[in-house]
This record gives C-alpha cells, sequence and structure tokens, in this order.
C-alpha cells in the first residue's frame, strides 16, 4: 500500500478544515435570516400604568436583541418634554438605521445609554443618534414625570 505524502495529507486536511467552517457561517447566517423574518410573529408590548400599547417592530438585529433580554419592569423618566427613557443598562448589537430626528410614537435604542427611548413629541436629537426598535400606533400618556413600565414579548 502506498502511503500519501505529508504535503497531500495537509492539504487535504486544510480542505476539510475550509469547508466546516464555510458550512458553520451558511448555517449560521440562515439561523440570522430565520429569525428576523419571525419577527413580527413575536411582537413586543410595553405596559404602561396598566395599559398595553403593542410595539409594531423594525425588522433589525438591535430588536431581536432586545428581544431575547426580555422582560424588563421597572419605571420610565420623562426627558426633555419629548421622549422617555427606559434604562434597561444592556448594551445592545447596533443593527438598523440610526438617526438623530426622532418621531412621535417610536421606540429607539440609545446605545450611549444602554436605554429605550419612547417619543410622544418629535424631537431633534444632537448628541448621537439612535436605532429604531418600533412604532405605537397609540398616543403615549405624557403627563407623569416617572412612570412604571413593563417591556414584554406579546405572548407574555
Amino acid at each position: 500500500m502506498k502511503r500519501i505524502k505529508l504535503p497531500i495529507a495537509t492539504a487535504i486536511l486544510a480542505l476539510l478544515i475550509i469547508g466546516i467552517f464555510i458550512f458553520t457561517i451558511i448555517t449560521y447566517n440562515k439561523g440570522i435570516t430565520e429569525r428576523k423574518n419571525n419577527i413580527e410573529n413575536i411582537g413586543l408590548k410595553l405596559i404602561i400604568k396598566g395599559e398595553n400599547f403593542p410595539v409594531k417592530l423594525s425588522n433589525n438585529n438591535t430588536t431581536l436583541e432586545l428581544l431575547n433580554n426580555l422582560p424588563y419592569i421597572g419605571r420610565m423618566a420623562k426627558y426633555e418634554e419629548s421622549f422617555y427613557i427606559i434604562n434597561i443598562d444592556k448594551e445592545l448589537a447596533i443593527d438598523g438605521e440610526k438617526t438623530m430626528e426622532l418621531e412621535a410614537g417610536n421606540l429607539y435604542y440609545n446605545p450611549a445609554w444602554k436605554s429605550l427611548v419612547l417619543v410622544y413629541k418629535d424631537y431633534s436629537y444632537d448628541k448621537n443618534k439612535m436605532v429604531l426598535v418600533g412604532t405605537i400606533d397609540k398616543d403615549i400618556p405624557n403627563k407623569d414625570s416617572i412612570v412604571e413600565v413593563a417591556v414584554k414579548q406579546k405572548g407574555d
């Protein structure tokens, strides 16, 4: 029986490793795509003073990562008479359209503050860009300075 020379065996091993690596990347990316395609089925809701506020989610990895870190129950504080800050103390992936023009009815992730920003009045923010997490089709109550809030997946 003939022995395989070392350089040929090394080349075969290298090709095998490269094949496994490529398969892993394809499988991982397929999983992300499937999760992004199902994001609307997962859903998110804010519960403010006992009232449900369904959130239509943006299709990005920031939103997916937020969903994986729920629920959050705590308080939100009014800021600049235009939005509430919900401090989630989680650093999320920054993926999605970033903006400094905040629109009423939108929920954003602010990476600088590690917080969600719930906007009830249009606002031009000049400090850093935020990622849109989703939109709310109901008027957001804005009379109180500090409000109890829960951020949960739709089915919870």
